[in-house]
């Protein structure tokens, strides 16, 4: 059973009350911002906050080297991951390549699937026997030791750009023997932000550039700033906190998307795709983003190859464009279709079976570049740590998701078989095995999650709600007021409320398949409110064929769909309101 806990509330004297409202206030304060001065920072991001990109380290060596490849027409490979931030670093870098006026460049994006991440020595020596002479990765690298010294060996030099962890070695970082590492996560690193996307830090590059070059490459002011569409893309995709750099980052960027929607030119096929994602040109939110956008760009790589996303956002005619489009959304559709038929096949495989503290399972014909959706969604139904694998060839991949469990005690604690691997973050990871060693590996995975279980039983895990509401206050004035702390995501989380004593007078199913779950009410002046939660059914609540008054705890949102627009909420839990002083802790 989900407990929550209510922030504490602001004491009407307290200043930010006084300049912005108890509303605004009390959001700010639950999000670690207490002055003025931070509020307005975080309210209203300027450009000139942006941090100087010359404080990064090894910044001054990468700018003197593509400088001087531009002024030799050397021959760039742009090595780019293959998601939806590597995918918008290779377009802005490309771009910016081709303002000033260099065109001898490739990119290159390995295959999800036949290749795998990283950069692979064996494509690196291929470009090397066709003349390139500069090697520029962007998202991936900051681990390629045996890619790096294959360039050190030729005498071609190789600039590292990522934001992952490095190798370490007790206290201090192993980085690849590199021309130039561009990492905010090096430990020798001074520079201010150590958050940005892989995207985020070759923006920080081209800044630094102009910042140096601008007057000499006859670039107008402000040019980089209609990049931020595609860094903005890349913040919000690859969820890095939303603070700092990177809250100025998508805030910018969404705005410069609405320029994009509304107006044909800049960006043809980001606009062409937006449309077809069913976008609305003005009524758009981060979360479009994140569900409309960056599923499309995911899709090639897992589907197909990154490259049919790539060439969405390049320089085609705009017939082209619109084929790329469609089939980009052909490749999203198969996407979804897979990722239907698996979790149905993953949720019967769990049917009538012992679940202990933790989900491992998987089928051979499981396509690897769509495990960790499926991992996602057990994980929002079971809020369980996740395993999922499938086969490729003799060797098994996995992907991890958790709510609960950090996989970094895992990677910590967990003694694994020689032929495994596996890494990641606090929430979600990978792995890869030899079949024969899965066994194996599952064994120690499920021994390391009775022993994290066994050590926190006693602990409660309560999930914290912004404030509480009555019914009346659900209104288009303060959802006007809400998002004035957007865009949301991974550090600055959608407010999450308590909306205490509702009486419902329906609930139902809808969509094209009824598994959605909707339910209305009214308020005081009879005014009709609804709420919905995706992928539930009544089932999931069924306590509301028994009347009564209920609580919700539930996100506020405005949606646009077919022309109608609608205030509503986002349905996180539902229980009757006797429950409360048992489900709201103090």
């Amino acid at each position: 059973m989900k407990r929550y806990r209510i922030y504490e509330q602001i004491n009407s004297q307290h200043p930010l009350v006084k300049e912005y409202g108890r509303f605004t206030a009390q959001l700010l304060l639950n999000r670690g911002v207490e002055t003025r001065e931070d509020a307005e920072r975080f309210l209203n991001p300027q450009w000139g906050d942006i941090h100087n990109p010359f404080l990064m380290r090894d910044m001054e060596k990468v700018v003197e080297r593509i400088r001087k490849a531009v002024d030799l027409d050397e021959k760039i490979l742009i090595y780019s991951d293959y998601d939806a931030d590597g995918v918008p670093g290779a377009v802005i870098l490309s771009e910016f390549f081709k303002k000033l006026g260099h065109t001898n460049y490739e990119i290159y994006i390995p295959h999800r699937h036949n290749e795998g991440y990283g950069m692979h020595p064996e494509i690196i020596e291929r470009f090397l026997g066709e003349g390139v002479t500069l090697v520029v990765s962007i998202d991936v690298g900051i681990r390629a030791f045996e890619a790096v010294k294959l360039c050190r060996k030729h005498d071609v030099d190789c600039i590292i750009t990522d934001h992952h962890l490095p190798e370490r070695e007790g206290e201090r970082d192993i980085l690849p023997d590199a021309f130039a590492v561009l990492d905010p996560k090096r430990d020798d690193e001074e520079y201010p932000f150590r958050e940005l996307c892989g995207t985020g830090v070759i923006f920080k590059f081209i800044q630094a550039f102009l910042q140096r070059y601008r007057e000499e490459f006859s670039i107008n002011d402000g040019w980089e700033k209609w990049l931020l569409d595609m860094v903005g893309i890349a913040t919000l995709s690859d969820m890095v906190p939303l603070r700092d750099e990177n809250r100025a980052f998508a805030q910018f960027g969404l705005r410069v998307m609405r320029e994009v929607l509304t107006k044909r030119g800049k960006r043809e096929g980001l606009r062409l795709l937006a449309l077809d994602a069913g976008i609305h040109p003005h009524f758009f939110t981060e979360e479009d983003i994140t569900f409309g956008i960056t599923p499309r760009i995911n899709a090639a790589s897992r589907m197909s190859h990154a490259k049919e996303a790539l060439r969405v956002f390049q320089d085609y005619p705009n017939d082209e464009l619109q084929i790329y489009v469609e089939w980009l959304n052909s490749l999203n559709s198969d996407r979804k279709e897979q990722v239907r038929t698996f979790e149905k096949e993953a949720l019967g495989m769990l049917d009538g079976e012992s679940i202990d503290g933790i989900l491992f399972l998987g089928k051979e014909y499981w396509s690897p570049g769509i495990l960790g959706l499926i991992a996602s969604k057990l994980v929002n139904t079971f809020a369980l740590p996740t395993f999922i694998w499938g086969g490729e060839e003799n060797r098994i991949k996995g992907s991890v998701r958790s709510s609960t469990i950090p996989l970094t005690y895992f990677l910590e604690e967990g003694s694994f078989p020689s032929s495994c691997e596996f890494g990641g973050h606090r929430e979600a990871g990978g792995f890869s095995c030899k079949k024969e060693a899965l066994p194996a590996f599952e064994r120690e995975i499920k021994r390391l999650a009775r022993e994290w279980n066994d050590s926190h039983q006693d602990e409660e895990l309560t999930i914290p709600l912004d404030m509480e509401l009555v019914v009346d206050e659900i209104q288009q004035e303060l959802y006007e007021a809400l998002r004035k702390l957007a865009p949301f995501g991974v550090g600055n989380e959608k407010p999450l409320f308590l909306i205490k004593g509702v009486r419902i007078d329906y609930a139902g199913e809808f969509g094209k398949e009824k598994n959605h779950f909707e339910l209305a009410f009214r308020n005081s002046l009879g005014k009709r409110i609804r709420g919905i939660a995706f992928f539930h059914t009544r089932e999931s609540f069924s306590e509301i064929y028994k009347g009564g008054e209920y609580d919700l705890v539930a996100q506020l949102e405005y949606s646009v769909f077919r022309g109608r627009h609608e205030l509503r909420l986002r349905i996180v839990d539902l229980f009757p309101s006797r429950e409360r002083d048992e489900r709201v802790v103090k």
